[in-house]
């Protein structure tokens, strides 16, 4: 599947997940729940629709846009190349930064987009990668990549094919 199909599939999730909550929010917010007449069905699936709609386009536009890094604005050594690419979440303390990781033949490399907090590139030598795991995000859903470094640190990703990158990353 191609980098902007997964973006506008992902965005549809979103929406929908985002709709269903602004609908329960709203309809909880109106006294509409529990439904007692047609009107507040009717009322309660336009906010849901409205909404998820709404959200799952801006998500889109924006998965699209020139505001996510392209894998050829990752900096590369001149006998380096990249071996996998694919949009990314990388978790830095609070933050769950959106942008590019890149595993090239010498780095796995994660190049936040410019609405991030913190910007900074994370660089991680292959070297220093003792083992890889893909997990479930929240315990879910099957998108998380565990980055174990040697020193004992963690970092953790969300990704598209999780276990596409570990088999990736583990050769």
């Amino acid at each position: 599947m191609s980098e902007r199909t997964l973006t506008w599939r992902n965005a549809l999730y979103c929406g929908l997940a985002f709709g269903l909550f602004m609908g329960l929010w709203v309809g909880f917010l109106s006294g509409w729940l529990p439904l007692s007449n047609f009107e507040e069905s009717i009322a309660l699936a336009i906010v849901i629709l409205f909404s998820g709609s709404l959200f799952a386009l801006l998500i889109g536009l924006f998965g699209s846009s020139g505001m996510i890094p392209k894998a050829e604005s990752i900096q590369l050594a001149p006998d380096e190349a990249i071996v996998h690419t694919g949009l990314a979440n990388h978790f830095l303390n609070l933050e769950g930064r959106g942008g590019r990781l890149a595993l090239t033949n010498m780095h796995l490399v994660f190049k936040p987009h410019i609405v991030n907090l913190k910007r900074c590139e994370l660089r991680i030598p292959l070297s220093e990668i003792a083992n890889v795991e893909a997990i479930r995000t929240w315990g879910i859903i099957p998108n998380g990549l565990e980055i174990h470094l040697n020193s004992g640190a963690r970092e953790k990703f969300v990704v598209n094919n999780s276990a596409a990158w570990a088999k990736q990353l583990k050769r």
